[in-house]
């Protein structure tokens, strides 16, 4: 092998290298697509779900003590239809940074539906989850929100569940989910 061979074998290898960490950019980016929903901080549907699914298997398999905070934004339609489409982003985004400045790096906060966040609560006992749902509560009560020209402020209705051994996902969702609707109907009788 001779100088030429030596410098061309050289270039093809800081070629590769820079390819290679070009893609590994483009894996990470598209790990985040796949896992981040698109107008909030927050994480998607499909990675809530996707936890919540591990966590079952882990509380199955290990033991240990995990929580669900459920909530959805009170009259969110009304928003939309008095302030626009834009300012029942506003809203989402702001509700969604608020979620995301109250847990801890070991929880995961999710926007599961339209108006409706989630939130997975690791190694946390029953009576804090009641206090971790009490202070959700808190901090989406009357949550300053500015779109455009327009300042509001709005709430959430909030519930919450235990994660126990042998329930499954769905389940829990529906144990967090029927307690925020019983807030909601008792906030807003038809």
């Amino acid at each position: 092998m001779n100088q030429n061979d030596d410098e061309r074998s050289g270039a093809s290898h800081e070629e590769l290298e820079h390819e290679n960490q070009l893609l590994k950019a483009r894996l990470a980016e598209l790990e985040q697509l796949v896992t981040a929903d698109t107008l909030t901080p927050l994480y998607n549907r499909r990675h809530f779900f996707e936890t919540l699914d591990r966590w079952c298997g882990r509380v199955e398999r290990y033991g240990g003590s995990y929580g669900l905070v459920f909530c959805d934004v009170d009259r969110f339609k009304l928003i939309n239809d008095q302030y626009g489409h834009c300012a029942g982003d506003a809203v989402l985004v702001a509700v969604a940074n608020a979620l995301a400045s109250a847990i801890r790096k070991s929880d995961i906060a999710a926007r599961v539906g339209g108006d409706e966040f989630a939130i997975l609560l690791d190694t946390i006992d029953a009576e804090t989850v009641v206090q971790k749902a009490e202070a959700v509560r808190a901090l989406l009560t009357e949550l300053p929100v500015e779109a455009g020209d327009n300042r509001f402020t709005v709430s959430a209705s909030v519930g919450h569940a235990v994660i126990e051994k042998g329930m499954t996902p769905a389940q829990i969702l529906n144990i967090a989910d029927s307690a925020m609707y019983l807030e909601k109907r008792a906030k807003y009788p038809e």
